[in-house]
């Protein structure tokens, strides 16, 4: 019996570097091909462009309109363009991704009639770092695009709890799936010793790493700070950060400052982030915000012992005693004293870290990600009269 394929428009803002890109990618990589005809539209710019462009099997139209910063008439444009899209197409499934894409992805999709429409959130566009008349307005905002949304899907338990806080819904119903992650390229066998010589770790050094943008959200600066504490009393002590952004500069600044630019490496943006992982012996995270970071479990399964803020759905994942040390947010001493804990005490490290690498395992399993994206696009596009509901299984 021959099916009629559905039509998944997936929209997010651009292909830079990033957590909701790379889950982006991942999703529509796992559609089946049979049942489904996956679209992505986004702004052609940022480092995957060429990820977009080089994947066969998947068509990318370029929304210019669509802008990370908030222009009322570029906003107008991208949903007028998002909505001929969908019109011309005759896409009967939209899933949205980040919170700008959000936005003008659900008004464009309304506006062409499209009736099922998810959106993931990939950390809420509002957190207690910022202005309340800011927070209420980006949250009321969140609040709104319920009635445009068909189902909202929240990446871990805290995000759902927000989104019950907030009252912030959709039409039909809120599901927490887990994202999933490719675990294999981890998997494969690396020569430590020779990724750390390739950066100039010699012997006996210590490395405690990051992996991700440097932005205001990763308060960075929270981590060079605690790290310039701890070096004064383990000399042997390193950080190597992975990744690059606006703040790279600042970052540098201050490790000159602190005294301890030649114990600081930045490598910039890199594709062999699996590999650099192998170099490091613990992995720090000080987020002010957070949804469940990509870059945490990927460190959690290499079997690093992970130190993170308690922000967002990262208490879900590390657990103090259990599976890493879970520090307050914006508190330089605390997570001065979870580095030093962790490095002197690496026992208790290495049997936090097997403990958080099972429950990595577990958790984002990629095939169960996929199963749950196909059976809530089947139920998406059920409610559009349009689909051939015969030609379905």
């Amino acid at each position: 019996m021959s099916r009629t394929r559905i039509k998944v428009a997936h929209i997010i803002t651009n292909f830079a570097l990033g957590g909701a890109q790379d889950y982006l990618f991942l999703v529509v990589r796992g559609m089946d091909r049979t049942l489904f005809e996956p679209i992505i539209l986004g702004r052609m710019e940022g480092e995957w462009v060429p990820m977009a462009l080089e994947a066969g099997d998947m068509r990318v139209v370029d929304i210019r309109s669509l802008r990370r910063e908030i222009s009322p008439v570029n906003d107008g444009r991208a949903i007028l363009e998002i909505r001929d899209v969908c019109r011309r197409e005759g896409i009967q499934v939209v899933h949205t991704h980040s919170s700008k894409a959000g936005v003008v992805g659900r008004l464009g999709a309304s506006a062409a009639g499209v009736r099922g429409v998810a959106h993931t959130v990939h950390g809420f566009s509002f957190h207690d770092f910022m202005p309340p008349w800011q927070r209420a307005v980006f949250a009321g905002v969140e609040r709104a695009m319920s009635r445009f949304t068909t189902t909202l899907v929240l990446l871990c338990e805290s995000n759902a709890e927000t989104a019950r806080h907030e009252r912030i819904g959709a039409r039909r119903s809120r599901e927490v799936i887990h994202y999933g992650i490719d675990f294999s390229p981890f998997d494969v066998p690396a020569d430590r010793e020779a990724v750390r010589r390739s950066l100039g770790y010699t012997g006996g050094e210590i490395v405690v790493g990051f992996t991700g943008r440097f932005s205001e959200q990763k308060a960075l600066h929270i981590l060079v700070e605690a790290f310039s504490i701890v070096r004064r009393d383990v000399p042997q002590l390193r950080l190597l950060l992975v990744g690059d952004g606006g703040l790279r500069r600042d970052l540098e600044d201050q490790a000159r400052r602190n005294g301890v630019a030649d114990s600081v490496l930045v490598t910039g943006f890199r594709r062999d982030v699996p590999l650099l992982l192998r170099a490091m012996d613990l992995f720090m995270m000080t987020s002010l915000w957070e949804g469940l970071s990509r870059s945490l479990a990927e460190a959690m399964y290499v079997k690093l012992p992970c130190i993170a803020t308690d922000v967002g759905g990262t208490p879900e994942a590390v657990r103090t005693g259990e599976t890493g040390w879970l520090v307050p947010a914006n508190n330089v001493a605390e997570a001065a004293s979870a580095l030093r804990d962790a490095v002197l005490h690496p026992d208790r490290a290495a049997a936090a870290a097997e403990r958080a690498h099972a429950w990595a395992r577990a958790t984002f399993d990629v095939t169960t990600m996929h199963e749950k994206m196909k059976d809530l696009y089947l139920r998406l596009a059920a409610q559009d009269p349009g689909v051939n509901r015969r030609a379905m299984p």
